[in-house]
This record gives structure tokens, sequence and C-alpha cells, in this order.
């Protein structure tokens, strides 16, 4: 017997759901349980749900980032990178975690679709003193 992947759950509970409503959805909603139950697939359940989440995203043109700074800045700074994000990821819509990270000398470093953009000045002063080992 093979192992079904938390993936391919997601993918077949969105495929499940995606035009149903009402009666229609609760009936499916509740079939998936069982199915989940029996199968004895419940631990799985909130990775299955992250992968669900990622989907739907996905679909909805929806993009999660998380913002890491020093000290959080005023909001149109966030807003002006998000839209900066939109435009890179062409989404409909940035949903944005921000954290605070004492550690971090300053900058930013945005993490979001399994990229890593890291403006922070640890990064930018590792990069420089790289660059004139090298050269």
């Amino acid at each position: 017997m093979s192992k079904i992947s938390t993936q391919n759950i997601a993918k077949a509970i969105y495929e499940l759901t995606k035009d149903k409503q009402g009666q229609d959805l609760e009936s499916t909603l509740a079939n998936i349980v069982n199915y989940l139950i029996e199968k004895r697939l419940t631990p799985k359940v909130p990775e299955v749900l992250k992968k669900l989440e990622e989907i739907i995203n996905r679909v909805e043109g929806n993009i999660e980032v998380t913002i890491t700074y020093k000290r959080i800045p005023a909001k149109e700074i966030t807003e002006g990178i998000e839209e900066l994000l939109k435009r890179r990821y062409q989404a409909k819509s940035i949903l944005t975690t921000i954290k605070e990270d004492q550690t971090v000398l300053g900058g930013l470093k945005i993490e979001g679709r399994g990229e890593v953009i890291d403006l922070t000045y640890r990064n930018k002063i590792k990069q420089l003193q790289d660059y004139l080992i090298t050269n």
C-alpha cells in the first residue's frame, strides 16, 4: 500500500469542494472527515490544512510573505513593499506577517514563495566581504 501525500490530499479536498455550497459542501466535508478518520490520517490534518491554504492562495492570486525588520517601520513602508511584491509576483494580494528581530543590524528580510530576499545590513556586509576577498 502506498502512502498518500499531504499535498495530494489537499489537492483532492480542493477539487472536491471548490464549486460547492450549502448542504452539498457540508456533506462533502463530512465525507472527507470520515475518510481521514477511516484511513487514520487525522495526525496529518494540520499539514493538510497548510497545503490546502497554499493551494487556495495560489489559485486566488494571494501570496504569503514574512517581512523581518529590526524595528517595525511606519505602515506606509510596509505597504510600499507589499505593492512591489504584488508587481513582482503578479499577485492580487499580499498576506504579510511582520516580525521584529533585534539581532538584525538593519534593513529587512522578505520570505515568501520559497524565496528569501535578504536586504539586511549583515548580508550586505557579507557580500562586500566576499567580493573583497575574491577580487
